[in-house]
Order: structure tokens, then C-alpha cells, then sequence
């Protein structure tokens, strides 16, 4: 919320630690960038059959849609400062709302990866219907007697 509720967010902004250190906020996000950085490119490496270099990628850091401008910048240059992308090249990185990062997210999802498995969907009724029982079902509304929903 530092970033959120700051009048005057800048790179020098501090944060304070539980043991009262106080360190450039700046510096606390680049370092976890950074790591995130660091562990999907080490991932993705694992995964395919060559080194997937930083430069193959176009990161995207998704951010609260509550969040203003400056909030955003500090985090493009916390991004900068872990390595993720360079002024030279912006293009890099694509700074993103949260909501709309979650919405396309969604709409590239299948079916089956969105809905669990015991729930089946019925194309032809518009309907959801459980596997297992559930106490009653009103609208769209399904009690279960696992969940302890009245």
C-alpha cells in the first residue's frame, strides 16, 4: 500500500522493515522482480529444449487497477533496476491492470482447466450440475451439503 497511498512516491521513497531498517522501496521491489525474473527464466529453460535468454521474453507486470500513474512508473523502474527491461528497449516490458491481465488470462483458458473436475457443464441446458449431492438449488444458487452452505 506504500505505493498506493503515497502523495509523493519518488525512487528515493523508503520503506521500513518490522526490525525499523528503512530501505528505498525501489530497491525491495527490484529485488523481487528480480527473483521472479531470475525463477521463470530458469523454468522455462527446464521446460524447452534451449536457454530461454531474458531478451526472448516480453514481461508483463501486472499492477492494481486502483493505482496511479506514478505508482506505475516506480514500478517500470523497479522492473529496469532487476534487469527485466531496459529504457532502450521498453517494449520489453508491458506494465498491465490486474483485472485485465485476469480477464485475458481467462478468455485463453479451456473449459475444463476453469471449471473443476467434479462439476460438469451441460452445453444444451445452460445448466451446472454437480457429481455430487447437494441439499437444494435455487436459480443459480447450488447449497452443498460438503460446504456447509445453508
Amino acid at each position: 500500500m506504500t505505493l498506493h497511498n503515497n502523495e509523493h512516491l519518488s525512487l528515493a521513497t523508503k520503506i521500513t522493515a518490522a526490525n525499523g531498517k528503512s530501505i528505498p522501496a525501489v530497491t525491495v521491489f527490484s529485488h523481487a522482480l528480480r527473483y521472479f525474473k531470475d525463477h521463470a527464466l530458469q523454468e522455462l529453460s527446464e521446460q524447452s529444449a534451449t536457454r530461454i535468454l531474458n531478451e526472448d521474453v516480453r514481461w508483463v507486470v501486472t499492477v492494481p487497477a486502483i493505482w496511479k500513474q506514478p505508482a506505475k512508473q516506480f514500478m517500470r523502474a523497479a522492473a529496469y533496476e532487476a534487469g527485466i527491461a531496459s529504457p532502450d528497449f521498453p517494449d520489453q516490458l508491458l506494465i498491465a491492470l490486474e483485472p485485465e491481465a485476469a480477464s485475458i488470462y481467462c478468455r485463453r483458458m479451456k473449459l475444463h482447466q476453469l471449471v473443476p473436475e467434479e462439476t460438469h457443464f451441460q452445453r444444451s441446458s445452460l445448466h451446472w450440475q454437480k457429481d455430487r449431492d447437494t441439499e437444494s438449488e435455487a436459480g443459480s444458487t447450488i447449497s452443498d451439503k460438503d460446504l456447509n452452505f445453508p
